[in-house]
């Protein structure tokens, strides 16, 4: 497919770098996401049930501790997800195909959470499946383990691993860092493969050739006959094209309708990895995803959610 100028992709964008004068000015900064916690919200993930079940937050607390929390990792990148509250909407569990992840990972299945963030979804899935948790990973470019804990308070109970990584390296089997028991279980993922890769909001922040060459290695590194690489991003339903971002400070994107995404995996990844994916993708509103227009009126027109699944067949 045609595509724009080549360009370095770098594994973050620059507009998330942090900024410690962002709050004032950053137009996917809310002050006060109460709207997306339990009481005021149906659509929320994060429940009131998980955090005083899972964490043991009395209600009482759990406010301020969300808002604590949130300005904590604020404070390390300023990405829209953090600022608008939505990490509080764990992807994963929305997905339809999440009651035969779980059944998965009850069987004893691995699954890598790519742009894991502080981990909300591996937590949702172990406090909604009862499932082992030493059998999931979360990888991210930014080190992100202790807001987790400080957000979840389960470091003495949560097995999963956290590997800070870089899906645009050369070589997946490469942790930041000097943790050589992180090391080792990247090196482990490599080898054995995962049974499902899930990777939400992180593909998008790429143009074209950024996206095909992170799935590439997703695929490389982290498949084998069988796996399920599946997320969301952003998409358009104006027709596949890139867009330039002028509230990120002009950063430029591919903005994917549902037939280009599954081409991608279908077409390209296979292409480059020697593999056979059969892809599929549907498109989710706004408030499907559980955002809502005020979220997103510094975006492009025509902006949605596009929910993709692809499973390696060869």
């Amino acid at each position: 497919m045609a595509t724009s100028k080549s360009q370095v992709h770098l594994p973050e964008p620059e507009y998330a770098q942090p900024d410690f004068n962002s709050r004032a000015h950053k137009a996917w900064y809310h002050p006060d996401i109460s709207n997306r916690v339990p009481a005021a919200a149906s659509h929320i993930l994060i429940s009131a049930d998980l955090l005083n079940k899972y964490s043991r937050i009395p209600p009482d607390q759990q406010l301020e501790h969300i808002h604590k929390i949130r300005d904590q990792a604020w404070d390390i990148r300023v990405y829209p997800c953090i600022g608008i509250g939505a990490f509080l909407d764990p992807q994963l569990r929305l997905d339809p195909l999440y009651p035969t992840i779980i059944e998965t990972l009850r069987n004893g299945g691995t699954l890598i959470d790519v742009g894991t963030f502080i981990g909300h979804d591996l937590r949702r899935l172990a406090y909604d499946g009862d499932i082992p948790t030493d059998k999931l990973y979360g990888i991210d470019i930014v080190d992100w383990e202790a807001v987790g804990y400080d957000f979840f308070r389960d470091k003495d109970t949560f097995q999963g691993t956290f590997i800070q990584a870089d899906i645009l390296s050369g070589s997946l089997a490469e942790v930041r860092g000097t943790d050589s028991a992180k090391q080792q279980a990247l090196a482990r993922l490599t080898e054995d493969k995962a049974d499902v890769v899930f990777i939400s909001q992180v593909l998008h922040q790429w143009d074209w050739e950024g996206q095909v060459h992170a799935a590439s290695n997703l695929a490389a590194g982290f498949s084998k006959v069988g796996t399920l690489i599946m997320g969301n991003q952003m998409g358009t339903t104006q027709g596949a094209r890139e867009v330039g971002l002028d509230a990120l400070d002009g950063a430029k994107a591919w903005r994917h309708d549902a037939q280009s995404i599954a081409r991608m995996f279908e077409e390209d990844v296979a292409a480059r990895t020697g593999t056979k994916w059969e892809a599929q993708a549907r498109v989710k509103t706004v408030e499907e995803m559980g955002w809502t227009q005020d979220d997103v009126k510094w975006l492009d027109p025509g902006v949605c959610w596009l929910e993709f699944a692809a499973k390696r067949v060869a």
